[in-house]
């Protein structure tokens, strides 16, 4: 990061600005792969419900679906933790 002598404004460098661009995109795949592991979750919770008869196997189908929604919850908390902080970082420069 520079600073410009005329305004005193910081600048950012070519390096500096693609890697905030590559930063945006990670968070975006990290939301993804919490959507994909919820829907994962969900499907196979059902499965396990709908066709199977031991009671066991019934259980762990009725608890992955509580825990599928956990996923993406978190999934959703982090994405807009992390993309706060990367506009309030790419807003102060």
């Amino acid at each position: 990061m520079n600073i410009n002598p005329y305004t005193n404004q910081k600048i950012l460098s070519i390096t500096d600005e693609l890697a905030l661009g590559r930063n945006l995109l990670a968070n975006e795949r990290t939301l993804l792969s919490y959507v994909r592991t919820f829907l994962s979750f969900l499907v196979a919770g059902v499965s396990l419900i709908q066709f199977f008869d031991n009671r066991y196997i019934v259980v762990i189908g009725y608890t992955l679906i509580p825990l599928s929604f956990l996923f993406l919850i978190v999934g959703f908390i982090r994405y807009r933790k992390v993309k706060q902080a990367l506009n309030r970082l790419q807003q102060n420069v």
